[in-house]
């Protein structure tokens, strides 16, 4: 049988979302150029190419030729042609009950959704309202009701699925025809007809299938389209050896939010091969985790653009690339799509790197102030919305997520080329000295958008001032910093921050913001107290800030236990104040000073000679920390004046273990073998009033247990080090290892032990996923999962090389992130405000995501 010479439904539905993105350039209102969309689909079904190999451009002439035909007024007309250009013969008996129980069962999955996706999908597109029309009848903000149409659509389209048994391809071939054709009926008329007849509602809900599937594309796409030679460059959060997340940062985070990422890289031929395969498998899904077929994607090594290995994703939404020998990035290779969470390619890759994307659009447009001035240099940034992990019911431990950002130009224009269609994802624009802009980029799409920047209004309560230099003149990008918040100033040297703001950083860490710090490169901080009355900080109307003179160091050298001066060692102050937020995480007061603000954890490396120098320092006196690359033996120096030089540190003698050895199992016995155990330290811990706030760590390559589960290493550290064991199939352990203040060490052991040093025996639990779905969304914020004897385990949400650990896992807006536990699990509790309103038997099963439905 030879190929029809129409386009498939399949082909047809693969092209939706773009043709769908040129009607909205080609018409102003939004849903007029979803009519030329549906319009031209219909159209584009019912004729053909004179090329097949130039389908794209044939279907972008036809969606101009709907758009143009819309405008003209003759839209009526151009279907009816456009219908007439091929004979169609009337349906057999067995095509309309084959229609009409597509409608009855399209019906049922409507009336089947849970609340409150079924009430907000039959207002949005039975009564046709826009999403604020929905929003006011329900109460609820405009972002939430289109987050709970593109969750009930998916609904929708996984219950279809799942009837058809995973064939996408037959129930869009039966609804397609059904929508074009309309039946005669009028949208106005359908709903009359609802009122008194409700199963009619299936002719409506046809339409709102395909108007869905115009937004996500739904089926394979052609195996022959060309991959670009390269992906298209993204902003992606740095990677680096330090957890750069502040204890509570995110409200909706694990209860410890710190993120551990060890800079360690197996040796070629030891640990690295005897984990993983040579083959990477993975997955490519949309926004809502639905597996999509055809999508090219490509690997780039880090701090590489380079591709070096190609895959497209099969009719299930797998694929195989080949791996790597370093770290890197697994992304979409297809302009028509966007990556939202990147595979990751690491140690532990083999357990499934999942890429997820959404539709390609573009956002162009203005960064101005109150009075209409272009601001430049401001930054534009787009984050995908927190909770949108919670929404894919998929194993994300290997993936990350992809942010986007821009400048604006001396006019003020930023561009962004290229953006996820993600409604609710996050714009952001921020300068210094003008208040933080925000809001969903739904909003700001269709065409340039302008956004407005406001400097701290007279009438809200800020502290303002100017920074100025030892001889009164203004500093301009000074860092300034009120208890966590941060600013810099102006080209006049003027900065202002908020005070009391509920949303802001200080009130999210409880911090009781009384000392402004200003700083820059190189000069030494101006700082100020604010007066104390009535148990409240009173600021002056004005505030200047006076640079101090410039900056200290300390200078010297290292020797090793035997007295030889050593290349390569870290030297650092063990001790720096803590100064605010930068970039997202924890600055030191000493960083910013020596012109490196966005790092937690900064060193230097001792040269050939084994000489140093700590530069930005303040006129008091550190400690000072060195630490041995290949051993992690470290030791302190206290009370360390800046402005010394010939400093000498030497390394400790016998301060290692020569042979470390023991066995790795499960909790009932099994041996655990070919994981990665490896030592780790805890380098440098930033601390924001005596708390530690994040931890930066450091390791060595390792070994990889052999078949019963042991492993032997050398040269170990006696104190200040931990062993790591990973396996991407059980939860990561840190064995001998003890964080102050930190509830989860309390019954650990705290240190490697001295008596069975060469007998070890390491118990890891197995890695299971749990989910957690609410019927009511405010039931619980929160669950954690209980042993046998109550006892409450760890649980990880593990965002590619990194991990957010603790006790308990969010909730967010009824749903929880697909979060791993243990098999030792027996006890599922949630949690409100901290209080218990909960708890069920679980069996959670290693491998294996689990759904816990309340």
């Amino acid at each position: 049988m030879t190929d029809s010479i129409y386009p498939s439904v399949e082909v047809l539905l693969e092209h939706a979302t773009w043709m769908r993105e040129l009607a909205r350039r080609l018409v102003r209102d939004p849903g007029g150029a979803d009519d030329v969309a549906q319009a031209a689909l219909v159209a584009a079904s019912m004729s053909a190419p004179r090329e097949r190999s130039s389908l794209r451009a044939w279907l972008a002439t036809v969606v101009r030729n709907a758009a143009r035909e819309r405008q003209r007024g003759e839209r009526r007309r151009a279907l009816r042609e456009m219908g007439a250009a091929r004979e169609e013969a009337l349906p057999s008996t067995e095509e309309v009950v084959e229609r009409a129980e597509a409608q009855r069962e399209l019906v049922e999955a409507v009336l089947a959704l849970e609340e409150p996706y079924r009430t907000t999908i039959l207002l949005r597109f039975f009564e046709e309202r826009n999403a604020h029309e929905v929003a006011v009848a329900l109460g609820v903000p405009d972002a939430t009701v289109r987050t709970h149409v593109a969750r009930g659509l998916a609904r929708l389209r996984t219950r279809l699925d799942r009837k058809h048994g995973g064939d996408r391809a037959a129930w869009t071939a039966i609804l397609l025809p059904i929508a074009a054709r309309g039946d005669g009926v009028s949208p106005s008329l359908l709903g009359a007809l609802f009122v008194n007849t409700p199963v009619k509602i299936g002719i409506v809900v046809a339409g709102l299938v395909v108007a869905a599937l115009l937004v996500v594309r739904t089926v394979g796409r052609e195996e022959s389209r060309g991959a670009p030679e390269s992906v298209v460059e993204r902003t992606v959060p740095a990677r680096s050896d330090e957890g750069r997340g502040l204890v509570g940062s995110d409200p909706g985070s694990v209860t410890r939010s710190e993120v551990e990422r060890s800079r360690v890289q197996p040796r070629d031929g030891v640990a690295q091969d005897a984990i993983v395969s040579q083959t990477l498998r993975g997955r490519v899904m949309d926004e809502h985790g639905i597996a999509l077929s055809g999508v090219p994607v490509a690997l780039v090594l880090s701090g590489n653009k380079d591709v070096v290995a190609r895959a497209v994703s099969s009719d299930s939404g797998e694929f195989e690339i080949e791996r790597p020998t370093g770290s890197g990035q697994i992304a979409d290779d297809d302009p028509a799509y966007v990556t939202v969470f990147a595979g990751v390619v690491g140690r532990l890759s083999s357990a499934g790197p999942a890429v997820v994307v959404a539709p390609a659009t573009m956002l162009r447009g203005f960064v101005v102030d109150v009075q209409g001035v272009p601001v430049a240099g401001a930054k534009v940034h787009v984050q995908c919305p927190e909770e949108m992990r919670t929404r894919i019911p998929e194993n994300l431990d290997a993936s990350e997520a992809l942010s986007w950002s821009a400048q604006s130009d001396v006019q003020g224009s930023y561009a962004f080329t290229e953006l996820p269609r993600l409604l609710d994802a996050r714009l952001e624009c921020t300068h210094e000295g003008f208040v933080p802009f925000a809001m969903a980029l739904g909003d700001a799409l269709g065409g340039p958008f302008v956004i407005t920047l406001a400097r701290p209004g007279a009438q809200e309560a800020a502290v303002r001032g100017r920074v100025v230099d030892t001889n009164g003149a203004p500093v301009e990008g000074a860092w300034v910093a009120l208890g966590v918040e941060t600013t810099k100033s102006d080209e006049h040297g003027l900065f202002a921050l908020k005070l009391d703001d509920p949303q802001g950083r200080n009130a999210q860490f409880n911090v009781a913001a009384v000392r402004l710090v200003a700083t820059c490169k190189g000069y030494l901080p101006g700082e100020l107290a604010a007066p104390i009355v009535d148990g409240h900080p009173v600021w002056p109307q004005h505030v200047t800030l006076k640079m101090g003179t410039q900056a200290l160091s300390i200078a010297g050298t290292v020797q090793d236990h035997l007295g030889r001066l050593r290349a390569g060692v870290k030297v650092f102050v063990a001790d720096p104040a803590f100064f605010g937020e930068v970039d997202g995480g924890p600055a030191q007061l000493e960083n910013v000073i020596g012109g490196h603000p966005s790092r937690s954890w900064s060193f230097v490396e001792t040269d050939a000679d084994g000489r140093f120098t700590i530069e930005g320092l303040c006129a008091h006196a550190y400690i000072v920390r060195a630490l041995e690359p290949e051993t992690l033996l470290r030791t302190d120096v206290p009370d360390v004046q800046a402005g010394t030089s010939g400093l000498v540190i030497s390394m400790p003698r016998d301060a290692l273990y020569p042979r470390v050895a023991g066995v790795v199992r499960t909790h009932d016995g099994t041996p655990v073998a070919d994981a990665h155990v490896f030592p780790m330290c805890d380098a440098f811990q930033a601390r924001m009033n005596g708390r530690i706030v994040s931890t930066s760590h450091d390791g060595l390559d390792g070994v990889a247990t052999d078949a019963e589960g042991r492993f032997t290493m050398t040269d170990v550290p006696k104190s200040l080090v931990y062993l790591r064991v990973e396996r991407e199939d059980v939860l990561p352990l840190e064995y001998g290892r003890y964080v102050e203040g930190d509830a989860r060490f309390v019954d650990s052991i705290r240190e490697l032990p001295k008596d069975r040093i060469e007998s070890l025996d390491i118990r890891v639990d197995r890695r299971a996923h749990v989910q957690v779905e609410l019927s009511d969304p405010a039931l619980a914020d929160e669950f954690a999962l209980l042993d046998e004897n109550g006892k409450a385990l760890e649980v990880s949400v593990f965002i590619g090389q990194g991990r957010r650990e603790g006790r308990r896992s969010p909730i967010v807006e009824g749903k929880s992130y697909v979060t791993a536990g243990t098999d030792r699990a027996k006890t599922l509790v949630l949690y409100k405000g901290g209080a218990e309103v909960g708890r069920k038997g679980v069996k959670l099963v290693p491998a294996e995501t689990t759904t816990v439905r309340w």
